[in-house]
Parts: structure tokens; sequence; C-alpha cells
């Protein structure tokens, strides 16, 4: 998963409340249950990777994202 792909997560999730909200990464880490927001930013500027546990979690997430499944479909 590539620092773009997460960010691209970190919005998705945010699309895919009942009411859309832009996904702050302070939000997507509480969501995460991370300590800081400084750890996703990391992440997103490719500076770090996560830890493995916290990238499956992140890879299922993916899966289950709405937004990515329809573009997924749509696309050929």
């Amino acid at each position: 998963m590539t620092p773009e792909d997460i960010k691209q997560l970190r919005l998705d999730l945010g699309l895919a409340q009942k009411k859309p909200i832009v996904m702050t990464q302070a939000a997507f880490a509480r969501y995460l249950r991370l300590r800081s927001a400084a750890t996703v930013n990391r992440w997103e500027r490719g500076r770090k990777v996560p830890l493995p546990a916290t990238m499956n979690r992140l890879l299922r997430l993916r899966e289950r994202t709405p937004r990515r499944v329809e573009i997924e479909e749509v696309t050929p």
C-alpha cells in the first residue's frame, strides 16, 4: 500500500459516512486507535510505513470501502 493509497483510503472512509465528511488525519488516527495524527502524516508522506498488523487493518479497510468497490466495479 503506497502513501497515496493510504491517503485515498482516509478520504474514501470519510465519504462513506452517512453524512459524508472530509476525514482529517487526526480523525483517521482516532479511527485506527493510533496515538497521534503525526503517524498518519508520516505514512502519507512516505516517511514511515505502518507496522505489519496495522497494514493488515488498512488492507482490510480498503477491501470494505464502498467508494473503492464502486471504482473497481466500473473499471474494466
